[in-house]
């Protein structure tokens, strides 16, 4: 058998990942310590797997194909999904300490809600984590058939065990490390992919006039209110910036050592993430620039066969593999827990002792189940914008107004989460057409029916305030502090 560079490249990244997630995974001996890992993380290490868990395969591939389509009506509101983290490092995740410790996003819920306000959000989690699981799952079958050339079957059965195989042993302390592994390797590989591209073209200033001429990548013509595509990217901007806290993300704060670490680690990855979607955008517009006539959803194997040198094709088809395990584990993982955690509890079908060990059992169904999905979906988008929509309309108005204060009944919850659902579904059957994403409608539809039931059926609770032990008066006043030292360092200057 001849000799493969790109290969032997691949392999040896994935066996690293498996060796860092099997010693990442010594000393795990409870539920607990496999889904928050001790919480004894650094901020930077924190930071490495938020952009990971963020920064998914799909991303790339997507984010790629729709500026090379979409050009700046594209660009422009998928910062909001880096920005948005920036966001809530400043003003959602201060006010987030009661939540430290929490297992799960049900576990949160559930304290406030009840059981069974836990039971539906852990359905909803559990169904969101399958979905984008499956979705990268599907991502590096492409990879695998690219650098193999073996079938689609065999690449996405392949490129998926190994996840799988580390994400249910190690836990989330296996998931952490590896994530840290998989940012270096994608931080370094996705800017140097972006030079060669730019290498290739003879006159630079070719490029800048090409897309200034192209009314999708002309500033002046995107931001322009007659434009057609104008309130349509406004409202996709709207969406990338509202506050989506998945499972997964929400075990980052929650395993954080303090509230104050995780507000940091947020900022940071926030600002990593920005240069990192302006990288990959950049990619595809570099790739319009040299070809404007490429079908969209075949650009990556364009830009694996037409700018990666041997050697160096293995390395690209790495930083894009290293994105999607990074988001895979990080969701199996999260989905495992809520199931074990959350679910199994629920029912009260399992004891104490045997939590761990049915985690890591239903790590294995969890990534079987997506690996069955991404196999058996033709298309995987339809069915991510169906799940997402649904689980952002239940999840994402009660959990804000938990984090500001607001609390209310179990019937008000599942009340507005009944006819968010109704909505979500209704929008995504009938109206779709409008471009604008089924969370919406469903959010405000959630909006309305828990407020609506909170105060026509008067029940108890309302603006509480936070429960989570001064945590946030604390860092409100230290903030001040800093910024009167600030100005009087200013004034004495």
């Amino acid at each position: 058998m001849e000799f493969n560079l790109d290969i032997a490249i691949f392999i040896a990244f994935v066996t690293l990942t498996l060796v860092v997630g099997i010693l990442s995974s010594r000393g795990v001996t409870n539920i607990s310590q496999y889904a928050l890992g001790g919480r004894n993380f650094s901020t930077m290490t924190l930071a490495a797997t938020i952009i990971a868990t963020w920064m998914s395969g799909s991303f790339f591939s997507y984010t790629i194909s729709e500026t090379y389509s979409k050009g700046l009506h594209f660009v422009i509101p998928i910062l909001g999904n880096a920005i948005i983290l920036i966001i809530m490092g400043f003003f959602l995740v201060p006010r987030m300490g009661e939540f430290l410790g929490k297992l799960s996003i049900p576990e949160a819920f559930g304290d406030i809600y009840g059981n069974h306000s836990r039971l539906l959000v852990s359905i909803a989690g559990i169904l969101r984590c399958v979905g984008l699981i499956a979705a990268q799952f599907k991502v590096s079958s492409v990879l695998m058939e690219i650098l193999f050339e073996i079938s689609n079957f065999h690449a996405t059965v392949i490129s998926s065990i190994v996840v799988i195989f580390y994400s249910a042993f190690g836990g989330i302390r296996a998931v952490t490390f590896t994530d840290l592994l998989q940012f270096i390797a994608f931080a370094v590989i996705l800017p140097i992919t972006t030079f060669i591209i730019w290498q290739s073209f003879n006159d630079h200033n070719e490029v800048f006039t090409t897309l200034y001429n192209n009314p999708s990548f002309n500033y002046t013509k995107v931001i322009d209110y007659q434009n057609p595509n104008f309130f349509f990217s406004l409202s996709l901007l709207g969406y990338f910036a509202l506050p989506h806290m998945s499972p997964a993300l929400f075990q980052r704060v929650s395993m954080a050592k303090n509230i104050n670490q995780a507000a940091k680690a947020f900022i940071i990855a926030g600002f990593i993430c920005i240069l990192i979607e302006l990288s990959i955008s950049w990619i595809g517009a570099l790739l319009f620039a040299s070809d404007s006539g490429l079908e969209p959803n075949k650009l990556f194997a364009f830009l694996v066969d037409s700018y990666s040198n041997i050697g160096f094709k293995g390395f690209v088809i790495v930083g894009v593999m290293a994105m999607i395990m990074s988001t895979s584990d990080s969701y199996i993982n999260a989905a495992s827990v809520i199931f074990v955690h959350d679910i199994c509890n629920y029912f009260k079908i399992i004891k104490l002792q045997n939590e761990l060990l049915l985690s890591r059992v239903f790590s294995v169904i969890i990534g079987i189940l997506s690996l069955i999905l991404a196999l058996k979906a033709k298309t995987i988008l339809g069915l991510l914008m169906v799940i997402g929509g649904l689980y952002n309309s239940i999840i994402t108005i009660p959990f804000l107004l938990m984090i500001f204060g607001f609390r209310s009944s179990a019937i008000s919850f599942i009340t507005a989460s009944i006819t968010a659902i109704s909505v979500s579904l209704i929008w995504q059957k009938y109206y779709y057409y409008t471009g604008i994403d089924s969370a919406i409608p469903g959010m405000l539809a959630n909006f309305i029916g828990l407020f609506g039931t909170h105060y026509l059926l008067r029940q108890p609770g309302g603006w509480v305030g936070l429960k989570d032990g001064g945590r946030f008066a604390k860092i409100k006043k230290e903030k001040k502090y800093r910024w009167q030292k600030r100005i009087q360092n200013i004034k004495e200057f």
